[in-house]
């Protein structure tokens, strides 16, 4: 007997991304990852000793990265 499919409809009710970044900002390299989910984004950068970290984007290189994240500067 054969089946029959008839998709009524196709919504996406979640997803999740990761990207990661090798930058150089103002002459500092670094790697970036940056997680995002309709709820939240976060930011983590590569510490060489203990692995990646979640990032403060409130002050220094890191909130650079941000300000240019959020107006499109990355892609």
């Amino acid at each position: 007997m054969e089946n029959t499919i008839d998709v009524k409809s196709k919504d996406e009710v979640w997803w999740a991304t990761t990207n990661e970044y090798d930058l150089e900002v103002n002459g500092e390299n670094l790697s970036v990852r940056i997680a995002e989910t309709p709820k939240s984004t976060e930011f983590f950068v590569w510490n060489e000793s203990t692995g990646w970290e979640e990032a403060d984007t409130d002050t220094g290189i890191m909130e650079i990265i941000y300000e240019a994240w959020s107006n499109g500067e990355l892609e």
